[in-house]
């Protein structure tokens, strides 16, 4: 099959070549535990693009998880995931 030329007219393009982790702020929250404590803080979690690069949906499901067990007693073991809540009819 032969290839064909397609051309778009754009004000800027945005590249995404490189994929490789930013986790600058996390270690950076982390550098200064007291600080933290007297904050009031009491957890600091890595997730999404933060721990590897994925996908958008994973990264927002991440979120999704953290927020759904932030209370659990093992965030490092995550709970199954239920895409639908039943409903009793």
């Amino acid at each position: 099959m032969p290839e064909r030329r397609v051309e778009w007219a754009a004000d800027a393009v945005v590249l995404v070549t490189q994929r490789c982790s930013n986790d600058a702020l996390y270690r950076a929250l982390r550098s200064d535990p007291d600080r933290l404590r007297q904050a009031g803080v009491q957890g600091v979690y890595r997730i999404g693009d933060c721990v590897a690069p994925r996908l958008t949906a994973d990264a927002i499901f991440d979120g999704h998880r953290l927020a759904r067990e932030i209370d659990s007693d093992d965030l490092g073991v995550p709970l199954p995931y239920l895409p639908e809540n039943p409903v009793a009819v």
